[in-house]
Parts: structure tokens; sequence; C-alpha cells
């Protein structure tokens, strides 16, 4: 007997779909599909926004989002960034230290 594989999408659009109906209480939703309550509840109450983003962006808003963050605070300025690689073009044998130095 083969088993049965679904797909993430088509379980978060059951999961909304059985919200919807309002047959179930949110708690007993998470515990049938296996979610925590924070997964399931609205981002205002402090859980993954599935409700929320439903209602924003319909079906296609339940599709994985990226996980990398959108800044990065030690990130080295591009200026700077351009002037070690302008350096370092114009001396390649040159190391971290003299690149420093002459900059």
């Amino acid at each position: 007997m083969p088993w049965t594989h679904t797909h993430p999408m088509d379980e978060r659009a059951k999961f909304i779909h059985q919200l919807l109906l309002g047959l179930y209480s949110m708690t007993e939703l998470c515990h049938r599909f296996g979610l925590s309550r924070k997964t399931g509840y609205p981002a205002r109450l402090g859980g993954a926004e599935w409700r929320d983003r439903y209602r924003q962006g319909g079906l296609d808003a339940l599709a994985d989002r990226s996980r990398a963050p959108k800044t990065c605070p030690h990130t080295t300025p591009a200026h700077v960034a351009d002037l070690l690689l302008d350096a370092r073009r114009a001396h390649p044998t040159w190391g971290p230290r003299k690149l420093l130095d002459y900059l």
C-alpha cells in the first residue's frame, strides 16, 4: 500500500477552509492538523499569520516565504567594498594588511 503524499500548500488550504467554515475552534483545528497554536493564530496574537496572509492574498499568500534576513547590520558598506576591490585588482599580490594600510 503506497504512502499518501501531500503538499504543504494543500494542507494549508485545507486548514484555512476548515477555519473559515467555523466548525472547529482554532485549538481543535491546530490539533487536527498537527500544528502548534502559535502557527495557526494570526500575527497580532503572536502566531504565524496564516489566516491574515490568506485574507490579504488568497491561497498564493500561503506559499513558503524566504527565511533569509532582509538586512544585515554588520555588512560592509558598498563604497568601502568597491574601494577594497579596486585596490585588490590594482595590487593582486598584496595581502590584507598591506591593502588596509594602503586604504
